[in-house]
C-alpha cells in the first residue's frame, strides 16, 4: 500500500486543484458536452426496496489518486424526497469538478438505520440522465476499540471511516459519520458495514492525524494508535542570479509520515513556515516522511524530486527541506483540426510544488520544474480532446534564460459519433454500461461509457479514425417483472469510428452462473462469517508482457458474500463467469488468503453452479508486547547507544534505537525472525525467534547480553553447480518447448532457462531458427543470456548471429580468458566484427570493446579503437561542430551513454560537448562525471580541472557507478583521492567496497577502508542508489574475509536499515536482504523468509503483473539458499498454483533459474 501512498505523493504534488473552465467554453452550443453541467438522479431504497426519504446523498469532486483520502476536492449535496429521489446539478464550470485526466467522482449516501453506501464511477457517468437505483442495508452498532501501541485505551479520539471496500473516503467528507472514543477508548457506531470496514481515521490532540488499518480481535474491531513525535525543521533556498529569494511565509507544507507499510498506517501533519524557514511538525510518525506542499503560483522554486522519493534528510534531530531555483516551461495545446488554442486543458506536470496548471483562454500553459527531465501530459478533464499517447511527454530542449519554449501540442476532438444500445425488440435500454476497447499509441485499454434514457451513448476521449471494441453486459428487472434478466452482446462489436458512425449494440439473453466454496481452517474445521471476494483480472495494457498484466477488481462489487455455520458461501450471480478469477478471504483471527488464477466451467443440476473448491486460512500470529533491554553481560548494566531490530517476512520490521540504555516496551509479533542488538563498542548478536515465550508471570521480556567473547560462527550457503543445474533441469523437464512463434515473453523466459540447464540445447534451436527463416533480431534481446554460456558454446553460436552480437560474445569471454595472449586474440576477433558494422551499431561496439580493453589494463589499445570510431565518424563530429541538440527521437542519443565517455580519454571537450548535444536533459550531468571517472581511471593527472568545470560541488554518484560496473577501478591511491569527491550518500559505502574489492591492498588495508564507509549506510538515499540494507549485505561475505567482526556489523546494518515493502513485489526488501545474505549466514537468511512459503497467497495480492513472478524474491531467496527446497517449493507453485497458466510458470522457472546461473557465474574461475 505504501508504494501506492508514495506514488500518489509524486504524482498528487503535480496535480493541484484545477482552475474552472474559461468562459469560451461556457459559450458552446447547448448540444456540446463541454457547456453541459454534471448531473445525476437516482432513488435510494431499503432492503425490500421501499423508497428512503431525507437519505443524503454526496456527489464528491474526482481524486487524481485515491491513496491520499485525506485531501478533498469539495463535493456537492441533496436529499432524497418522499419517493426517495434525488437530483444533483453541477455547473460546467465548477472548478472543483475539472480535475487532471483521472476523474474518478464518488457517492456517498447516508441514511437513517442504514450502513453507509459508497460507489465510484468515472464522471462521464454525470453526462447521463439514466438514473441510478441504489439499495442500503440495515445497520447495526459498530463499536471500534482504540489503543495505543502498549494497549491502553485512548479517550477523545475522534474516529472516521476511511475505507470501505475498495474505495477511499475524503475525511473532511464524512464528517458527518464520526463517533469519540469514551473513557474505555470505545467508539460506538450505527451506520458503517462492519463486513467491508477496512481503515479508519483517528484525530486527537494526543496523536495528531493518523489513518490505521482496523484488526478483528476478541473484543471486535480495534485501531491502534502510532506513536508520534514532534519534529523541527528548516525550509532553506538556493539564491542564483535569476530569480529573487522566496517568501518562506508563503508556503503551507503536508507532512506524510508512512509508519507501517504491512498495515497501511500513516499520519500527516501541516506546518506553516516562518519568514526564517523553521516549522514544526506536530504529531509525525516516526517512518519515511515525505512532502508535499501547494507553492505560490509564480515563485521560481519548487523542491527536488527526493522529497516525494526517499523522504526529508534528518540532521541534527531537523528535518532539512531546500526550495531549488525551477525553470519556466511554456507551451500552448491547440486543436489539431483548426489550430485554435484550446483553454481548459489540464496539465499534468513534473513539478513537486503542487501548482495546479491549466491552460488559458489562448491555449497558452506555464509550469515550473526543477533540475532534471521535465515531462508533462495535456488532458481535459472529460476526455472532450485527449492526445494521442500512452507517456508523458518529455521535451529535450534546454532551457535558456530560465525559459524552457516547448513547441505546441495538437489535441484531437471526440468523435461526434453517437451508438445505441437496445434489447432484442429494438427498445432502447437506458444506464447500461458498456466495455469500448481501444488502442492508445502503443497499448490497449478499456473505458466505461454508459446509455442515457434513449439507449445512446457518446465516445468520451476517442476521436475518429480510432478502432475501437464494444461489449455491454447487464442484469436488468424488466417493468411488472420480479425476475431478472440477464442480457448482452453475444460476442462485441468492432468498428473504426467516423463522423457519421451510429453503431447499435444489441443486447440478448446470455447465461449466468454463480460461485460456491468452502473456508476452514488448518484443522479441517468450517470457518463462519468469512468474507470472500471473488475477483476478476483486468488487463490495462494488453500488449505488455503478452497481455498478463492484470489488476484484481471484485466481480460482485455492491454484494457482501459470507461463509454460513458449515463454512460454504454462495455468490450472486453474474454474467462475467466465463473468464479467470480469484478468491481473496478474511476472517478475524486468521490471514488475508488469496487463490490463484483459475477458470471453471458451470456444472451442478441447474449448470449455472460453479464450485471453486475448498480454501484452507492460516491463523494470524498474535502481537504481544515484550520488554527489550540491552546490557552488558558482565557488569548488567543497561548500555546507552543502544539499537534493537527485529525483522521476518510475516512479522515485518520493528526497531528501536535505545539512546539512553532504557527498556523499550515494544509490540511484537509471533512469527518466526531474525531479532538483533548491537551497542556502541560491542559486538553485534543475531538470534533467531519461532516464537517469544512469556515468563512465569505471563510477561514477555527480551533481553540482550552483550559483550561475551564469541568467534563469528556463520555458514555460507553451499555452492554446488551440479545440484542447481540438476535441480534446474528437472524443474523444466515437464515444460514443453515453446514454439518459434510463441510470445516474446515466452521465448526469452524459455531460452533464459535452458542457457543454465542444456546450453548445448539452446544453440541447436538457435540452428534450427536458421535454417527455418526464423528473424533471428529476437537474440538481440537474449545478448545477456548468451554470454552466460561456456566458451565452446558461445564458438558454435558465432556463425550463426550477426557482427554486433559477435562483439558482445567476443568481449563476454575475454572476462573468463586466463591469460594475455587469450584476451587479446579475442579482442581482435571483436575488433574484425566492430569494423563489420556501421553507424551507432559500431559506435556501440566500439564502446564497448574500449570499456573491455580498460577493464583488462590495454589502456593503449582502448585510445586506438576509439580514436578509430572518432576519426570513422564524421557524423558524430558534425554534431559537434554543428552545435545544435538533437531531436528527442533520434537514436543517436543513446550514443551519449555509451561513446561519449570513453571519447574523453582523446578529445576531452568533444566528449562534453557531445553529450550536451546527444543526452537526456536529466543524464547530461551524471554522463560528464562519467567521463571524468574515464579520465581519472586512465592515470590522466588533470581530471581535477575537468571536475571544477563541470561546476557541481560533488560527484554524481550514477556517473562513478557506472564506470565501475563497466571498467572496474583497481587504482587504490586514485580512488582514495575520488572518494573525497563523493557526495556523503550509501553510494560512498558503495564505492568504498568496490575499491577495496578490486584493489591490490592487505586484508587490514581492505577491512579499514570498509570500516570507514559504514556511517554513509544511514544517510538519505537518492535515486538510482542501491538500497542500503542490500549494500550492507552483499559486503558481509566479502568482509568476512579481511575482518570476520567487521562483517557482523555489517550484518547488523543490513537488518537494521530494512524498510517495509514499498513496491508492488512481495517481501522485496526482505528477500533480497535473504538472497544476499546466503552466502554469508545461510541459517539467518532461511529464518529471514521461510513463513512466506506456509502459503502463497502474497503472491496473488492487490496486482497480478510479470514483474512480480519474475522478480519473486523469497523463491530466488531460497534457491540461493538451497536449491532442493527451492525445487520443492517451486513444484507447489507450478503444481497448484499456476497450472493453467504457461506463460507465469515460464516466468517463474527464469527468475529460479537465472538465480542459479547468477551465482554459477560469480563462482566461475576468471
Amino acid at each position: 500500500m505504501t508504494y501506492h501512498i508514495r506514488l500518489a505523493l509524486f504524482c498528487l504534488a503535480f496535480f493541484g486543484p484545477c482552475l474552472s473552465e474559461e468562459r469560451r467554453l461556457l459559450a458552446q452550443p447547448p448540444n456540446s458536452p463541454l457547456a453541459e453541467p454534471l448531473r445525476l438522479t437516482g432513488q435510494i431504497v431499503d432492503a425490500q426496496g421501499k423508497p428512503i426519504a431525507d437519505a443524503e446523498v454526496r456527489l464528491m469532486a474526482p481524486k487524481v489518486f485515491h491513496s491520499l483520502p485525506h485531501i478533498s476536492f469539495g463535493s456537492v449535496t441533496a436529499q432524497t424526497d418522499a419517493a426517495g429521489e434525488f437530483a444533483i446539478q453541477v455547473p460546467a464550470d465548477d472548478r472543483r469538478f475539472i480535475q487532471s485526466y483521472y476523474c474518478n467522482a464518488m457517492l456517498l449516501v447516508r441514511a437513517a438505520n442504514c450502513e453507509l453506501h459508497t460507489t465510484t464511477f468515472h464522471l462521464t457517468r454525470c453526462l447521463v440522465d439514466a438514473p441510478l437505483s441504489i439499495k442500503l442495508r440495515p445497520a447495526t452498532l459498530l463499536p471500534i476499540h482504540v489503543v495505543d501501541t502498549s494497549g491502553t485505551p485512548l479517550a477523545d479520539v475522534t474516529v472516521r471511516p476511511a475505507k470501505i471496500g475498495e474505495d477511499f473516503l475524503p475525511v473532511e467528507e464524512v464528517a458527518g459519520t464520526q463517533a469519540i472514543t469514551d473513557a474505555a477508548g470505545t467508539a460506538n457506531f450505527a451506520e458503517l458495514p462492519s463486513v467491508q470496514l477496512e481503515r479508519v481515521y483517528l484525530m486527537g490532540q494526543r496523536i495528531g492525524q493518523q489513518c490505521v488499518t482496523l484488526t478483528k480481535t476478541s473484543v471486535g474491531l480495534t485501531a491502534v494508535a502510532l506513536d508520534t513525535q514532534t519534529r523541527r525543521g528548516r525550509l532553506s533556498a538556493q539564491a542564483v542570479e535569476l530569480h529573487p529569494l522566496p517568501s518562506f511565509v508563503d508556503v503551507t507544507l503536508q507532512f506524510i509520515s508512512s509508519v507501517d507499510d504491512a498495515r497501511s498506517a500513516y499520519t500527516w501533519s501541516n506546518s506553516q513556515v516562518d519568514s526564517h524557514g523553521n516549522f514544526t511538525i506536530e504529531h509525525i510518525g516516526a517512518g519515511v516522511v515525505t512532502v508535499r506542499s501547494q507553492l505560490p503560483e509564480q515563485m521560481p522554486y519548487t523542491f527536488a524530486t527526493s522529497v516525494t522519493y526517499s523522504g526529508l534528510q534528518l540532521t541534527n534531530e531537523e528535518y532539512q527541506l531546500e526550495l531549488v531555483p525551477a525553470t519556466r516551461v511554456q507551451g500552448r495545446i491547440i486543436d489539431a483540426d483548426s489550430g485554435e488554442g484550446l483553454p481548459g486543458i489540464h496539465i499534468s506536470n513534473s513539478d513537486v510544488g503542487g501548482r495546479p496548471c491549466v491552460t488559458d483562454d489562448d491555449g497558452t500553459f506555464f509550469f515550473w520544474d526543477g533540475p532534471g527531465q521535465v515531462s508533462y501530459y495535456p488532458s481535459h478533464p472529460l476526455g472532450i480532446y485527449s492526445l494521442d499517447a500512452a507517456f508523458y511527454l518529455t521535451p529535450q530542449q534546454m532551457p535558456e534564460g530560465g525559459l524552457l519554449q516547448l513547441e505546441p501540442v495538437q489535441l484531437k476532438r471526440m468523435t461526434p459519433a453517437v451508438a445505441r444500445v437496445v434489447d432484442s425488440a429494438g427498445k432502447p435500454l437506458a444506464g447500461v454500461e458498456i466495455q469500448c476497447r481501444m488502442k492508445t499509441e502503443r497499448f490497449s485499454g478499456s473505458t466505461s461509457l454508459w446509455s442515457d434514457n434513449n439507449g445512446q451513448f457518446r465516445f468520451f476521449g476517442i476521436p475518429s479514425g480510432k478502432t475501437v471494441s464494444l461489449a455491454a453486459r447487464a442484469i436488468v428487472t424488466p417493468p411488472q417483472s420480479a425476475e431478472s434478466l440477464a442480457i448482452g452482446t453475444l460476442r462485441p462489436v468492432s468498428l473504426q469510428l467516423s463522423d457519421e458512425s451510429q453503431p447499435e449494440l444489441i443486447l440478448e439473453s446470455i447465461p449466468t452462473a454463480y460461485f460456491t466454496g468452502t473456508v476452514l481452517d488448518r484443522s479441517g474445521k468450517p470457518i463462519a462469517n468469512a468474507v470472500v471476494v471473488v475477483r476478476q483480472a483486468i488487463v490495462s495494457q494488453e500488449e505488455a508482457s503478452g497481455g498478463m498484466d492484470r489488476s484484481p477488481e471484485p466481480l460482485f462489487r455492491d454484494d457482501i458474500v459470507t461463509t454460513d455455520p458449515q463454512g460454504r458461501y454462495q455468490t450472486p450471480r453474474t454474467t462475467d463467469f466465463n473468464q479467470d478469477v480469484s478468491v481473496s478471504i478474511r476472517a478475524t483471527g486468521y490471514e488475508t488468503f488469496n487463490s490463484g488464477w483459475t477458470k471453471h466451467r458451470p456444472s451442478g443440476g441447474d449448470s449455472a453452479q460453479i464450485e471453486l473448491g475448498e480454501y484452507t486460512l492460516l491463523t494470524e500470529p498474535a502481537n504481544v508486547i515484550s520488554r527489550v533491554t540491552v546490557h552488558d553481560a558482565q557488569t548488567r548494566a543497561l548500555l546507552p547507544k543502544s539499537r534493537v531490530v527485529f525483522l521476518g517476512a510475516k512479522s515485518g520490521l520493528v526497531r528501536q534505537e535505545l539512546a539512553t540504555g532504557e527498556v523499550a516496551a515494544l509490540e511484537l509479533k509471533q512469527s518466526p525472525q531474525v531479532i538483533a542488538a548491537w551497542a556502541e563498542g560491542y559486538q553485534p548478536q543475531f538470534r533467531r525467534i519461532e516464537k517469544f515465550e512469556p515468563d512465569s508471570e505471563g510477561s514477555y521480556h527480551v533481553a540482550f547480553e552483550l559483550g561475551h567473547k564469541l568467534t563469528p560462527d556463520h555458514m555460507a550457503a553451499a555452492y554446488d553447480l551440479e545440484q542447481m543445474r540438476s535441480a534446474a533441469r528437472a524443474l523444466l523437464a515437464p515444460i514443453p518447448e515453446p514454439l518459434f512463434g510463441a510470445s516474446y515473453h515466452q521465448l526469452i523466459a524459455y531460452y533464459s532457462c535452458v542457457s543454465f540447464t542444456q546450453p548445448s540445447q539452446l544453440v541447436e534451436r538457435i540452428k534450427l531458427m536458421k535454417l527455418a527463416g526464423v528473424d533471428l533480431n529476437i537474440l538481440q534481446a537474449v545478448v545477456p543470456i548468451l554470454v552466460r554460456l561456456p566458451p565452446e558454446e558461445i564458438q558454435r553460436i558465432l556463425p550463426l548471429v550477426n557482427n554486433q552480437i559477435k562483439v558482445f560474445l567476443f568481449t563476454s569471454m575475454v572476462d573468463r580468458a586466463s591469460t594475455k595472449p587469450q584476451r587479446e586474440e579475442l579482442l581482435g576477433e571483436a575488433l574484425i566484427a566492430a569494423r563489420q558494422l556501421g553507424g551507432d551499431d559500431q559506435l556501440m561496439a566500439y564502446a564497448n570493446l574500449s570499456c573491455t580493453m580498460l577493464k583488462h589494463g590495454m589502456l593503449d589499445s582502448a585510445r586506438e579503437v576509439i580514436g578509430e570510431a572518432w576519426d570513422g565518424h564524421a557524423e558524430i563530429r558534425e554534431i559537434v561542430s554543428q552545435g545544435q541538440r538533437l531531436e528527442s527521437n533520434s537514436r543517436k542519443q543513446g550514443i551519449a551513454r555509451y561513446f561519449a565517455p570513453p571519447l574523453a580519454l582523446l578529445h576531452r571537450d568533444e566528449a562534453f560537448k557531445l553529450i550536451e548535444l546527444t543526452a537526456y536533459t536529466n543524464e547530461i550531468e551524471w554522463l560528464k562525471y562519467k567521463a571524468i571517472a574515464f579520465i581519472a581511471g586512465a592515470g590522466q593527472a588533470d581530471w581535477q580541472a575537468d571536475f571544477k568545470r563541470v561546476g557541481s560541488p560533488v560527484l554524481s554518484g550514477i556517473g562513478i557507478k557506472q564506470y565501475c560496473d563497466e571498467v572496474g577501478f583497481k587504482n587504490l591511491e586514485l580512488g582514495l583521492e575520488l572518494l573525497n569527491y563523493l557526495p556523503d550518500a550509501p553510494f560512498k559505502t558503495e564505492f568504498c567496497l568496490h575499491l577495496a574489492d578490486k584493489c591490490a591492498a592487505a586484508p587490514q588495508q581492505k577491512a579499514e577502508l570498509a570500516a570507514q564507509c559504514l556511517p554513509y549506510l544511514r544517510l538519505k538515499r537518492e535515486p538510482g542508489e542501491v538500497h542500503p540494507s542490500q549494500t550492507a549485505a552483499d559486503a558481509c561475505a566479502k568482509v568476512a574475509a579481511w575482518d570476520p567482526l567487521l562483517a557482523e556489523q555489517f550484518a547488523f546494518e543490513s537488518l537494521w536499515l530494512c524498510e517495509e515493502d514499498s513496491t508492488i513485489l512481495p517481501f522485496n526488501l526482505v528477500g533480497e536482504l535473504a538472497m544476499r545474505l546466503a552466502d554469508y549466514d545461510v541459517d539467518l537468511a532461511r529464518q529471514l523468509i521461510a513463513p512466506c512459503f506456509d502459503d502463497w497467497s502474497w503472491l496473488f495480492g492487490e496486482s497480478d503483473y510479470s514483474v512480480i513472478y519474475a522478480h519473486n524474491q523469497p523463491l530466488r531467496a531460497a534457491a540461493c539458499i538451497d536449491p532442493l527446497w527451492c525445487q520443492e517449493l517451486t513444484v507447489a507453485l507450478l503444481d497448484d498454483q499456476l497450472a493453467t497458466q504457461p506463460s507465469r510458470k515460464l516466468t517463474t522457472l527464469q527468475a529460479v533459474i537465472d538465480c542459479w546461473s547468477e551465482r554459477a557465474q560469480r563462482h566461475s574461475p576468471r
